[in-house]
């Protein structure tokens, strides 16, 4: 925005001794305008660049920068403002597409409302400049007849706050039949209740708050880690039961909510703990404990890349090589075992953490993990009908859930380094 403010009182130079680039860029847009596409082109041109920017004001004051430079004629400056919006509603379906139900369904309502607005503001700019074209005496038209500047400015807000009260309007007349419509196009599964936080920190004029503190995010990594095995399990599950994928894949996505927001608990509390006068002991303390809610975030990251892609191969019927899901099955079942043993010590059921079993964990699951991918590559080799895809979309998810065993070695690497400074 400041940018462009700066673009229309002429305090900014688009390029160094090239003035003839203004006039050149006026002359083309000018040319574009004189054609009948003039609205449609700037429909796509705010659509463009509300998508790069992310802000539809921040495009209108973009717009009327190059009108009143005199690059854009007023009709296609409206039409820019109108098109902005579109821009924002494909970013916000972009990004809902990768969380819940919920939030598609309301990317889907703000797409209604946006469209509906946006064709009552191509109407509004169709009646204003066919009328101004008609009649000179019309008041965005001055004497010469030609746009006032000041006229065309206030022509063009007027245009975009028109549009936003008409999407308001609509959001508010038109609740009942889009939501029925979002409930048929996207379902939403039940939803748990949300668990309340639990990692409330000490303040720091209690005695001991850093030690006691440490106490509790210790018992939050303990949740989060049970999250992330929830996470697994549902992964486990859906290798062998395709038959509620929606469900399951609307559960790993609250979950994976649920372990960030657990993240940025632990983090914001460590971070208080480190501003606090504290031993070398209790600040090796906090950076491992912070480590391990980063490799917990990531299990939960992975979990969620290997249910995207089980959902994907079930929804384009990817064919897998015989005895898959058994393999997959035991794969998974695998790492669990080894994600268990971690959270297990978190949760304080294992004094004392065993580097050697978490060592020869992780060779079994590599060990596994080349098998299965040796496997998938001959009947890629061996076999004419194999599915290429689907054997692709087999070793993409082998790999993500190696990825898990090798965030647990971490996490045991790290919890065997912070028993050894609990010791001393």
């Amino acid at each position: 925005v400041l940018l462009s403010l700066d673009l229309m009182t002429g305090r900014l130079a688009v390029m160094a001794d090239a003035g003839w680039t203004g006039g050149v860029l006026g002359a083309v847009l000018s040319g574009i305008a004189a054609g009948r596409g003039a609205p449609a082109v700037g429909l796509l041109f705010g659509a463009i660049i509300s998508s790069i920017i992310r802000s539809s004001v921040g495009t209108v004051v973009l717009a009327m920068a190059m009108m009143a430079r005199g690059w854009l004629p007023p009709e296609m400056a409206a039409a820019v403002a109108v098109g902005s919006t579109f821009g924002l509603t494909a970013i916000a379906a972009i990004t809902a597409g990768g969380l819940g139900s919920a939030a598609r369904r309301a990317a889907l309502f703000h797409a209604g409302t946006a469209v509906m607005s946006a064709l009552v503001g191509i109407g509004v700019i169709a009646v204003v400049f066919s009328r101004a074209s008609a009649d000179a005496s019309f008041p965005p038209v001055d004497a010469g007849g030609t746009v006032a500047a000041s006229r065309a400015a206030l022509l063009v807000c007027g245009v975009h706050t028109l549009v936003q009260m008409i999407s308001a309007l609509g959001v508010r007349l038109l609740e009942k039949p889009f939501s029925a419509m979002g409930a048929r196009l996207v379902p939403v599964p039940p939803r748990l209740p949300a668990e309340p936080r639990r990692l409330h920190p000490l303040a720091p004029t209690m005695p001991e708050s850093v030690n006691a503190n440490l106490l509790l995010t210790q018992a939050a990594l303990a949740r989060t880690a049970g999250q992330a095995l929830e996470m697994l399990m549902i992964v486990m599950n859906a290798t062998q039961i395709d038959d509620d994928i929606d469900g399951a894949t609307e559960r790993t996505i609250i979950l994976r909510l649920a372990v960030k927001d657990s993240e940025d608990e632990i983090s914001a509390s460590l971070t208080r703990n480190m501003q606090l006068p504290c031993s070398r002991a209790q600040a090796e303390r906090i950076h491992q404990q912070q480590r391990i809610a980063q490799e917990l975030s990531l299990i939960s990251d992975d979990c969620y890349k290997t249910m995207r892609l089980l959902e994907r191969s079930y929804r384009k019927n990817y064919r897998f090589h015989q005895e898959s899901r058994e393999e997959l099955f035991a794969f998974t079942a695998q790492i669990m075992d080894f994600l268990k043993y971690t959270a297990d010590y978190l949760a304080d059921r294992i004094e004392t953490p065993d580097w050697e079993l978490a060592s020869q964990m992780e060779n079994q699951v590599d060990a596994v993990r080349n098998k299965l991918k040796k496997r998938s590559r001959k009947t890629l080799e061996r076999e004419d009908d194999a599915d290429i895809r689907g054997e692709l979309a087999f070793i993409d998810i082998v790999a993500h859930l190696e990825h898990v065993g090798d965030r647990c070695l971490t996490i045991s690497d790290t919890v065997r380094r912070l028993s050894r400074g609990t010791d001393r």
